[in-house]
């Protein structure tokens, strides 16, 4: 669980050969959304971006409705 422009989210990281983080609505301790909201890349790596004291800043951030449909974000 993290906390994401002020709303509490749970972020997952895919970190195979790009490294990728999709944040889905925080619903309690043992259910979240269906569909992520936002997703951010960092390119390539193999990395945990959120477990590094200094986080390095995305690559593409997008936003997405509940939907699934983007509705925007930075580097598209």
């Amino acid at each position: 669980m993290v906390e994401r422009d002020g709303t509490k989210m749970i972020a997952e990281v895919s970190a195979f050969l790009d490294v990728d983080v999709y944040y889905y609505d925080y619903k309690n301790w043992f259910v979240r959304s269906e569909k992520y909201r936002i997703h951010e890349w960092y390119g390539s790596g193999g990395y945990n971006p959120l477990k590094n004291e200094l986080k390095p800043e995305p690559i593409t951030v997008t936003y997405y409705d509940k939907n699934g449909n983007p509705i925007g974000g930075a580097g598209q």
